[in-house]
């Protein structure tokens, strides 16, 4: 659980709720420590507090740091060495000897909460300054005990010890004397330092030492207003940033501001890393503490059970203060100006205990919350506004009632809320009263308790059993008794440290066998994991097989049928040139031939007829358009051994057409042919296919002659080259 930390201020209304709570009553706030103060010591400096307080838990469970010095002081030339003891609530002391203020600092940082125990204060610092600082050095949650009391009241250390019934042999040094002061901290012995943090007023206002006239006066005043507004409202931001806690009182202007007064509460140190003192330009800025004097309290005002008092506040720059009884009198009316939340808390301790604050200002402000939450007391706002009609007429009536006179409007605005409150009170205590007067034990009871307890919110049957006064019993333990006993706790706490310790090498043990178990358990669930991946490997593998047997079982069933499909197609093409032959002959009569025909003589379209044999041996071509003939197209018709081409629309190329026509290829357009069609399928006049056969033959004889040709001159010119040869060889043997 997060430690809870003390808020600015904290200090001040601790002391104020121990001031203004009975014996037994517990405020409804935080309040780390709410028993009683005892004695208050005031240091030097006006600005700060210091009160010893009773530690509230007895026999602690929380780390207690006893210190004791050991050489040198805090006033001396040389520095101070220390030595120190460290009571945890589980396992043996710890022992510091010979250390130095910073390293014993350090061991209280360490702690967190806890308590730093000492015999006498002055032992760890020499002055007031040094104590607030050392105070501010440590956590707050670790707090600073004097186990002897407080200064006045101080006892003897090995009194107390004995008083405890803790051993010690002669003197004790020391360390030995740390260990008494901590197991006498732990035992609930001695009183707590608590240092009160000062009040700070942050001012802006105009620079006197401008100063504009004539006509311009009037708008220059209006410009200093505005830049007073302006400042006001970057220092408020920055307070917001930095987390200070601050009250604002404004005087307005037409132009902005007069002056703005923040009352900050927070120390100095923190006041100045946000805003800074200068008197420049039209702006003035000012800080100066808002406490003029000290606040103490004694042993007669705590000891006092203050009366309850219903309190009605009117915030603002002038703070006006209604104060009344659980009856309806008027105790007091107050106007306070720009009254700081310390000095309404004093005024209003002056009359009593607080159990119910008001005020017209919906929703309320923050200074309102924050006194209600330091008495502990129950915040009550009017959910409607009061017009300045009706508080005037409440004020005038109570006015008469209490033969009294009030003296502002503030006072008047505080006091009207507070009356409109009491009335609704009124008729829930007649209710009570009623309610009381049907029991048999109505003078058992406390009507100031029962009226208090109406009025923090508690119902009737609620408020009467709460008020019932009670016979103590039993009778008060007497000295020895209670000397006895603590001696007994003492024995008590040793025998039961050492069960602890037992019970804690136990838990090492037990925490050492669990981090096997935990080993163990990491391995098995490490194997499992293997496991798994070995499975899920082999699944994969086992699916793979199967997904690859099912392909290849497919891949052979479409190469058979993609087998038995090229059979069929090869037959059908067979029938289909069969049947186109047969309607050629029989329609055209047996002189007429059909030819082939394709739409182009594009490299492609060549290459599939030729490949699918459509174009053969001896085969006369027609094609629709030649322009797109290559020499790829023509080598594939003459390797063919295509005898004619005819062209409908455009010729070949012309080295195509040379091409064609010096391999035997018969080149003609079809004006020069005479072509019938048949559907789809040309035909020619057989007279035409024995020409160009005649033609193909004759040149191919020609190209058989012209090779002949060639060898023939080729062995002639090696029979020379051989003669030549050969009278060379003569020539050169004759020299």
């Amino acid at each position: 659980m997060k430690p809870r930390t003390r808020p600015p201020q904290a200090g001040l209304r601790q002391a104020v709720q121990r001031l203004t709570l009975g014996a037994g009553e517990r405020p409804n706030v935080f309040l780390p420590y709410p028993s009683q103060l005892v004695a208050c010591e005031p240091l030097k400096r006006l600005t700060e507090i210091v009160c010893w307080v009773d530690p509230l838990l007895r026999y602690s469970r929380l780390p207690v740091l006893g210190v004791d010095i050991k050489a040198g002081s805090p006033r001396g030339r040389s520095p101070p060495k220390y030595s120190a003891c460290l009571l945890k609530d589980r396992g043996e002391p710890e022992y510091y000897d010979g250390i130095s203020l910073n390293e014993l600092i350090n061991i209280a940082r360490k702690l967190r909460r806890g308590y730093l125990a000492t015999d006498n204060i002055f032992e760890l610092v020499k002055n007031s300054k040094s104590l607030r600082k050392f105070l501010a050095s440590i956590p707050e949650e670790v707090k600073l005990i004097q186990v002897t009391g407080p200064p006045g009241e101080a006892a003897p250390l090995r009194r107390l010890a004995r008083e405890a019934g803790l051993s010690y042999e002669g003197k004790p040094g020391s360390l030995a004397s740390a260990r008494l002061i901590a197991e006498l901290a732990a035992l609930g012995y001695g009183s707590e330092i608590v240092a009160f943090n000062p009040e700070y007023r942050v001012i802006i206002s105009k620079n006197r030492s401008v100063k504009q006239g004539g006509s311009g006066n009037p708008r220059w005043k209006r410009f200093i207003e505005a830049a007073i507004q302006s400042e006001a409202n970057r220092i408020s931001a920055e307070f917001n940033r930095a987390g200070i806690d601050y009250d604002l009182y404004v005087e307005k202007g037409p132009g902005g501001l007069r002056r703005a007064e923040f009352i900050v509460y927070a120390p100095k140190e923190a006041i100045l890393s946000v805003v800074k003192e200068h008197e420049w330009g039209p702006v003035k800025i000012s800080i100066e503490p808002s406490w003029k004097k000290r606040i103490e309290f004694t042993k007669t005002e705590l000891n006092r059970r203050p009366r309850p008092i219903m309190v009605g506040i009117d915030p603002g720059m002038s703070v006006g203060i209604a104060v009344m009884d659980l009856f309806g009198r008027l105790l007091g009316l107050e106007t306070l100006r720009r009254a700081s939340r310390s000095e309404v808390i004093e005024t209003l301790a002056k009359y009593g205990r607080p159990i119910l604050i008001t005020t017209d200002v919906s929703p309320p402000p923050r200074n309102v919350i924050k006194i209600a939450q330091t008495f502990g007391a129950k915040l009550v706002t009017l959910s409607e506004h009061m017009k300045i009609e009706e508080k005037t007429k409440l004020v005038r009536e109570f006015e008469g009632e209490q033969q009294i006179s009030v003296g502002s409007s503030h006072e008047r605005d505080a006091l009207a809320p507070l009356i409109k409150v009491y009335q609704r009170l009124k008729v829930l205590y007649e209710k009570a009263e009623a309610h009381l007067s049907e029991r048999p034990d109505n003078e058992t009871v406390d009507r100031v308790r029962m009226y208090e307890l109406l009025a923090r919110g508690a119902s009737i049957v609620e408020a009467i059993e709460g008020a019932k006064v009670r016979e103590a019993e039993g009778e008060a333990e007497t000295t020895e008794g209670l000397r006895a006993r603590q001696r007994e706790i003492a024995a008590l706490r040793r025998i039961v440290r050492q069960k602890e310790s037992k019970i804690k090498a136990l838990e090492e043990e037990i925490d050492h066998y669990r981090r096997l178990v935990e080993e163990m358990e990491r391995q098995i669930a490490n194997l499992r994991n293997e496991l798994d991946k070995m499975r899920e490997l082999r699944n994969v593998e086992i699916e793979r097989d199967r997904t690859v047997a099912q392909l290849r079982r497919r891949i052979r069933d479409l190469e058979e049928e993609h087998v038995r499909k090229d059979a069929v197609v090869e037959s059908l093409r067979d029938e289909i040139r069969r049947l186109r032959e047969e309607i050629a002959r029989d329609e055209l009569g047996p002189e007429w031939v059909p030819v082939k025909s394709l739409e182009s003589l594009a490299r492609d379209s060549v290459e599939d007829a030729v490949g699918r044999e459509w174009i053969q041996e001896g085969d006369v071509v027609i094609v629709s358009d030649a322009a797109s003939a290559g020499l790829r197209s023509a080598k594939l018709l003459t390797e063919a051994g295509v005898y004619a081409l005819i062209y409908v629309k455009s010729p070949p190329p012309r080295e195509v057409l040379e091409y064609l026509r010096e391999s035997g290829v018969y080149v003609t357009d079809i004006e020069s042919v005479e072509v019938r069609w048949r559907g789809a399928v040309p035909h020619v006049r057989r007279e035409f296919l024995i020409r160009v056969a005649a033609t193909a033959q004759r040149v191919k004889e020609a190209e058989e002659e012209r090779e002949s040709q060639k060898e023939d001159r080729g062995d002639i010119l090696s029979i020379l080259w051989e003669y030549r040869r050969s009278l060379l060889e003569e020539e050169s043997a004759s020299h």
